[in-house]
């Protein structure tokens, strides 16, 4: 497969947790876009697409969208030589991981599993494989849940890591929707390799529409997202139920904070990993 590999710099240099998030922002909105894998240089941020997925007028859009012009980083596109990716994968970014009792891993990896439980994700172009700190901060809150028994919508489903172990830990059913079609592909075929069953669906907020109202409604995408369909995720939730969302970082959480209680939700648990924050709210 062909990938190429796009150069992103800054008009101005960061140094320390300033440049991290700079990078870390972008990378998110890049992964959104198909970008799967990343490199944080110290004036660079190098982002790797598969050729056929790259598209760069959404690419600029998405920058003219995110990014005032004083601060919108400049990109330099080239083609990659051939190589095995997984391989890259494997050496360079993706390795076996433990979040408490779950060890994420690919097919590629062979290493023993110590852990109760694990979990296969082949990541392919799709967000999600527990090295992100939004993605941890999930899984351990739907373990906190206790999902045994309940209905289950992953909102923006990405690999379908968070359904798959939503399904491990007993849920009875979970709708898994994303907008990007290899993201759907990825999770149909992420569920097939945990033997377990996702009804996964490709659309936006809209498909909610055709979903039954849920026990527990889980949201990792961003916060702009988050604030616009909220009230859309809320009808698809019972008034009992759980909502849990990532994807943005703590100095959002009082705006989040405060759509929420329009609609008598509150915060229950806030985790936090280097400025990253997952939420449990009733």
């Amino acid at each position: 497969m062909k990938y190429l590999e796009c150069s992103f710099r800054f008009p101005y240099d960061a140094e320390g947790q300033e440049h991290e998030v700079r990078h870390d922002v972008l990378s998110y909105y890049l992964g959104e876009l198909g970008f799967d894998s990343f490199e944080s240089k110290a004036d660079e941020l190098l982002a790797y697409i598969p050729r056929e997925a790259y598209d760069e007028s959404v690419l600029r859009t998405m920058l003219d969208s995110a990014y005032d012009g004083d601060d919108r980083p400049a990109f330099v596109v080239k083609e990659m030589e051939d190589k095995n990716w997984n391989e890259e994968w494997e050496r360079n970014y993706f390795r076996p991981l433990c979040i408490d009792d779950v060890t994420i891993r690919a097919t590629f990896h062979t290493d023993k599993v110590t852990t109760p439980m694990e979990i296969i994700i082949d990541p392919k172009m799709a967000f999600g494989t527990g090295n992100h700190a939004t993605t941890a901060s999930m899984l351990r809150l739907i373990k906190t849940v206790s999902p045994k028994g309940m209905s289950v919508i992953d909102m923006g489903c990405g690999s379908g890591i968070l359904g798959i172990y939503a399904m491990k830990l007993g849920a009875k059913e979970c709708f898994a929707i994303d907008f990007d079609e290899w993201s759907v592909r990825n999770a149909i075929d992420n569920a097939g390799l945990n033997s377990v069953t996702l009804d996964v669906r490709h659309g936006d907020a809209t498909v909610l529409a055709d979903c039954p109202v849920v026990d527990l409604f889980v949201a990792n995408i961003n916060r702009n997202i988050i604030l616009a369909d909220l009230s859309t995720y809320l009808k698809h939730l019972k008034p009992e139920g759980t909502l849990l969302l990532s994807g943005f970082y703590i100095d959002d959480v009082p705006m989040i904070d405060d759509a929420l209680s329009e609609h008598g939700r509150k915060i229950v648990t806030v985790l936090e990993d280097n400025r990253w924050v997952g939420l449990l709210c009733r």
